[in-house]
């Protein structure tokens, strides 16, 4: 975080540049060392050096942090030639660094290639798996093109290896935020209070996430992490403030004083809005008496006592102070007092279906909702009567789950759906179901028992539910009995098309072992040999799979062809062993095809019965029978 001093020297030195009073080169390095964004003046003043011989030679070899810096500044102004010079210039002076790798993919991603940045990104990592830039670059390029889930489940691979990251947990939490994702985005935010407990937005991000989220439970931890937020920073964070008078409002509304905990909530309410009334009084005066009312208007929800909304509904400019989960509650108090005023009065106001469609929870809870000032229980029978208890699987029903015929067993177990009611097809809850089966269960093989097979529904038939291969995996405990020492593991993936259309990712893994006869205990391989090898992976993945299709393909993970093949063409680089194709993801499916899935699975004629004859004498019966009807 850049001080107060810190700023106050960087802006003496930008005006002092920018009137021309020299410093170019000490504010250009003050600019890096304080991590601000000044693309602009970097690219204009860090040019300027560039262009002069006698200052470029004079930095030595801060010349090419120089051009690094520039080249970034120029990508972020979108002068990308002058990016790719400055690119071009270092990668002549380092062609074998990572560093200017990076460089070359951030370019790519600045000029909206982005498959080609994400392969380069892909490549890089495979030189250094822990290397943070490139796998944050590759988060801002999933959100760049839009694709939320993909940056949400890179973000939660790097969290995997880097759990201490706060930046990466912040930005994962306003992702989950973004698509209301809120348990979620509470997870995150636990996450952080527990590394940085003394940091106050992290505690009000929290607080806000349990509001939205509603019910008395998080109501109340709401209100304590308001509270804690209020007291790390003073009082002074209005925010915090608001946050305790529409907790406290909500909890008296759901918990209808039956709460012995809740007893001091009207002195901290109190609090509450003693210091937010004194706040307006020094920094917005002309504003307080439409928070007063909005105080009077919010206080504890009750219907009877709502009259203060009538008044503020021409002029709701208190409202910009609240953020939108307050907002919906404040909607949704409205639409209380209206219904139980004068339920024809709703209509005039145009503009509440619109606000509706963006309240969120609260919105799609009340709106629907009538409500009676008189009566507010909701069942009509007895009171203390008790609800009789349904059997939940009274409508549900069991369908069988069928594999596919590559495999030796077929019926892999049964799974239960609602029946079909109305406009809710039993079938399309099934569809698209992934069930996950150890390849031990499905080839009556304890050798294979660590494989998992990832199977999806594709179509329904009668109570048979038709699956096909979705993807593969090992298990945890078999890959760490893999892993020795003295030894290289090296890894590859690819992606690759099936000649029916399905795009896969395939995952590679080997082991390096001793030479015949060698005396040296260890095994490592030198890197070259490694580049070697995974090229070799590569090529052999891409020939096996794209030659065939899918079925075809699952026929050769099980006996391991293409580990073997692979194991027997880098003989000559260096020998094998343990090769296996340790996961399989199914990226793209083409268009359901019935008469493919049937080729699949084969015949059923087990499940649908056989044609048999007669025998002579029924057939003589049935012979002088007289036909009655059509």
């Amino acid at each position: 975080m850049v001080t107060k001093s810190e700023e106050t020297e960087l802006n003496r030195l930008e005006s002092q540049v920018d009137n021309g009073g020299g410093g170019a080169w000490e504010y250009l390095c003050l600019v890096r060392k304080l991590k601000v964004r000044r693309s602009d003046k970097v690219l204009k003043h860090g040019l300027s050096i560039l262009n002069d011989s006698k200052k470029r030679s004079s930095l030595g070899s801060e010349e090419w942090t120089l051009y690094e810096e520039v080249a970034i500044a120029a990508m972020d102004c979108q002068s990308l030639e002058v990016a790719k010079d400055c690119v071009n210039v270092l990668r002549k002076k380092f062609p074998e660094s990572k560093r200017v790798g990076r460089l070359e993919a951030l370019l790519l991603e600045a000029k909206g290639s982005w498959g080609e940045a994400e392969k380069a990104y892909s490549s890089l990592l495979e030189d250094n798996p822990f290397d943070q830039v490139v796998h944050k670059r590759r988060v801002a390029l999933a959100k760049a093109q839009g694709n939320l889930s993909g940056a949400i489940e890179w973000l939660n691979k790097y969290l995997e290896t880097f759990m201490a990251d706060h930046d990466a947990w912040r930005e994962l939490a306003e992702i989950y935020v973004s698509l209301q994702m809120y348990k979620q985005a509470a997870f995150c935010y636990e996450e952080l209070i527990l590394s940085q407990p003394t940091v106050p937005l992290f505690h009000l991000a929290y607080a806000d996430v349990l509001y939205t989220l509603g019910g008395l439970e998080n109501l109340q931890t709401a209100r304590k992490y308001y509270s804690s937020t209020i007291d790390l920073t003073g009082g002074k964070n209005t925010r915090a403030l608001f946050g305790i008078c529409l907790c406290m409002s909500a909890i008296a509304q759901l918990s209808k004083g039956r709460n012995k905990e809740d007893k001091d909530c009207p002195d901290l309410q109190s609090l509450a809005t003693a210091a937010l009334e004194k706040e307006y009084k020094q920094r917005a005066s002309g504003k307080l008496t439409v928070l007063t009312s909005a105080f009077k208007s919010l206080k504890f929800h009750r219907p009877g006592k709502l009259q203060g909304f009538y008044p503020l509904l021409p002029n709701l400019d208190f409202i910009h102070f609240l953020f939108p989960s307050h907002f919906a509650a404040f909607i949704v108090s409205i639409a209380q007092f209206y219904r139980a005023r004068d339920s024809t009065s709703i209509p005039r106001l145009s503009w509440m279906p619109n606000l509706w469609n963006s309240c969120g929870y609260y919105g799609q809870l009340a709106y629907p909702c009538e409500f009676n000032m008189k009566n507010k229980r909701i069942s009509k029978g007895k009171k203390g009567g008790k609800k009789k208890a349904a059997d939940p699987f009274s409508k549900k029903d069991w369908y069988v789950v069928k594999a596919p015929s590559g495999f030796t067993v077929k019926d892999i177990g049964r799974t239960l759906v609602t029946r079909t009611q109305g406009t809710k097809i039993a079938s399309e809850g099934l569809k698209h179901r992934v069930f996950e089966v150890s390849l031990a269960d499905l080839q009556n093989d304890e050798d294979h028992a660590f494989r998992k097979i990832r199977l999806r529904a594709e179509d329904v038939q009668g109570r048979n539910v038709l699956t096909n291969f979705w993807g593969m995996s090992f298990t945890t405990d078999k890959l760490r009995s893999l892993v020795r020492k003295w030894q290289t593991l090296i890894e590859a993936h690819v992606d690759v098309k099936t000649t029916d259309n399905y795009t896969l990712r395939m995952f590679c893994i080997a082991f390096t072992k001793r030479r015949p006869n060698q005396v040296k205990r260890t095994c490592y391989a030198q890197s070259s040999q490694i580049r070697q090898i995974r090229r070799k992976m590569r090529e052999i993945m891409v020939n096996q799979a794209s030659s065939c299709d899918l079925k075809d393909l699952v026929q050769k993970f099980i006996p391991e062809v293409i580990g073997k093949e692979i194991e027997k063409a880098t003989t000559g680089i260096y020998p094998l062993q343990n090769v296996f194709i340790r996961k399989v993801k199914i990226l793209k499916a083409p268009k359901f095809d019935l008469g493919k899935l049937m080729e699949v699975h084969g015949d059923y004629s087990q499940d649908i019965g056989v044609k048999i004859d007669r025998p002579a004498d029924e057939t003589m019966a049935e012979g002088e029978a007289e036909v009655v009807g059509a």
